[in-house]
């Protein structure tokens, strides 16, 4: 990843990008200052209650009894501040989140324009789903060849004429049939091969040579081509079961490792682009500017 702490500006960013760069920077000097803020006062506090454990005309008799207050009023008032206080803070943890997924935003849409990695690891479940359709597709593919190829087998054992030893017409036209199913097939399995390389490292389809094979039955005698085409149904059947069925699992696990790698780029990159602008951050500007920044959130 590119190294942004040396740089003076972020060229390339909107100014939505650069302006949410710098409102989260004071979202999170501000936390971190209210986190501070809030440890004392819960320090306090816990020591308010140790000495305030006595009823309070006891304490204000004893004054400063147990190393606690010199009043009850005094206790009450260190007790509100705990109180304001985690109630600040609960209210930056929510505005840090809130900022953390405007600028996870940003900077999504600028890195998968900028990044071709980025890009083709966030595409991953998006490419998953158009593998595993054309998969679907070409699983309905095979299930219509075999339904072709068994009408073509059962009409060529009907009209085969022993004289000649030659299959029916019927039966020829069906094997035809059958051939411009070969060729979805073969169209859907480079498809799938093209798919899965995107999705990377995902085993392909192999290529089965079933023109040669369906043209061949045509040429054998009826009994071996009964046998050769009950064969290939069978070895069709076992591919899409065994083959198409045993690579989905793997295909999901592909997807889902390049979207984490996607996701830790991006977690990445913000925390170094944070730790650029934290430099920049003026702490009487955060001061200046939370304000604002508050009064947006609460209204949403």
């Amino acid at each position: 990843m590119a190294d942004v702490s040396s740089q003076s500006n972020l060229p390339g960013f909107s100014e939505a990008l650069q302006a949410c760069l710098v409102e989260d920077a004071h979202v999170r000097t501000d936390a971190r200052q209210l986190k501070i803020q809030l440890e004392e006062a819960q320090a306090a506090a816990t020591q308010t209650r140790a000495g305030t454990a006595l009823p309070g005309r006891l304490l204000a008799a004893l004054g400063r009894g147990q190393g606690g207050p010199t009043s009850p009023e005094a206790a009450a008032e260190i007790l509100a501040r705990e109180k304001v206080l985690r109630r600040r803070y609960q209210e930056s943890e929510l505005v840090a989140q809130h900022y953390t997924r405007e600028l996870d935003q940003h900077l999504h849409g600028y890195l998968f324009a900028h990044v071709p990695v980025y890009t083709m690891q966030s595409r991953a479940r998006l490419q998953l789903a158009q593998w595993a359709g054309v998969i679907t597709d070409l699983q309905a593919d095979l299930r219509a060849l075999i339904v072709a190829l068994g009408q073509a087998r059962n009409n060529a054992a009907a009209g085969y004429d022993r004289s000649t030893h030659k299959i029916s017409f019927t039966a020829l036209e069906l094997f035809d049939q059958a051939g411009a199913l070969i060729t979805n097939v073969e169209n859907r399995m480079k498809r799938a091969n093209e798919e899965a390389a995107k999705l990377g490292g995902l085993p392909g389809v192999t290529m089965i040579p079933l023109r040669e094979t369906v043209h061949g039955l045509t040429k054998l005698d009826m009994a071996t081509m009964q046998l050769d085409a009950d064969r290939l149904a069978r070895e069709l059947e076992d591919f899409e079961r065994k083959q198409l069925f045993d690579l989905q699992g793997p295909a999901e696990q592909a997807a889902e490792a390049h979207v984490a790698q996607a996701r830790a780029y991006l977690g990445q990159y913000r925390e170094q682009l944070r730790a650029h602008c934290d430099g920049q951050t003026r702490p009487e500007d955060t001061a200046r500017e939370m304000p604002g920044i508050l009064d947006r959130f609460r209204r949403g």
